[in-house]
C-alpha cells in the first residue's frame, strides 16, 4: 500500500505537540527568555538532525567510488589448522 496508514489518535497527539511548540516559538519570538532558550534548543536538535542525514546521505551516495580489497572486516577468521596460535 503506498499510503501510510495513521490513526486519527496519533494525528491528534502530533498536532498537540505542533501546537505546542509553535506556542512556545512565539513566546520567544515576544522576548521570554526562557522561550528563546527553548526554541533554540529545539532548533538545535533539529539542525543536528539535518546535518546528520545530510552526511549519512553524502556517505551513501559516494560509497559505490570507494573500491574495497580484501575480506571485510567484519568477516568472521578463517578456520585454524587446530595448533593454537602464540
Amino acid at each position: 500500500m503506498l499510503i501510510p496508514q495513521f490513526s486519527i489518535r496519533m494525528l491528534i497527539v502530533v498536532t498537540a505537540i505542533v501546537a505546542v511548540l509553535a506556542m512556545i516559538a512565539s513566546w520567544g519570538g515576544q522576548g521570554i527568555a526562557w522561550a528563546i532558550g527553548a526554541t533554540a534548543a529545539i532548533g538545535m536538535v533539529l539542525l543536528a538532525m539535518l546535518v546528520q542525514a545530510a552526511m549519512f546521505g553524502l556517505v551513501w551516495l559516494a560509497s559505490p567510488l570507494v573500491r574495497h580489497e580484501g575480506p571485510s572486516p567484519s568477516a568472521p577468521a578463517p578456520p585454524s589448522d587446530g595448533e593454537p596460535s602464540i
